[in-house]
């Protein structure tokens, strides 16, 4: 089972980890169950660093939010 606690659904919304260990704002662009990955588009960034991340990887997290009001 899926450590995390966001719907695994096209459009949705999560954070990402690149290879330098930084996390970017991302979107489910495709979900193949069968093989337990999600395809993630990193926001800002050109379709050609899209990747197939595994669901129980720790690349993948929900989006945290920030606010800066006090």
């Amino acid at each position: 089972p899926s450590k995390l606690t966001i719907p695994l659904e096209v459009g949705t919304r999560v954070e990402a980890k690149d290879y330098c260990g930084k996390w970017y704002p991302s979107k489910i662009k495709d979900v193949d169950e069968k093989n337990q990955e999600v395809l993630i588009h990193f926001e800002g960034w050109s379709s050609r660093f899209d990747e197939w991340i595994d669901l129980k990887s720790s690349r993948l997290r929900p989006t945290v939010r920030t606010s800066s009001r006090k």
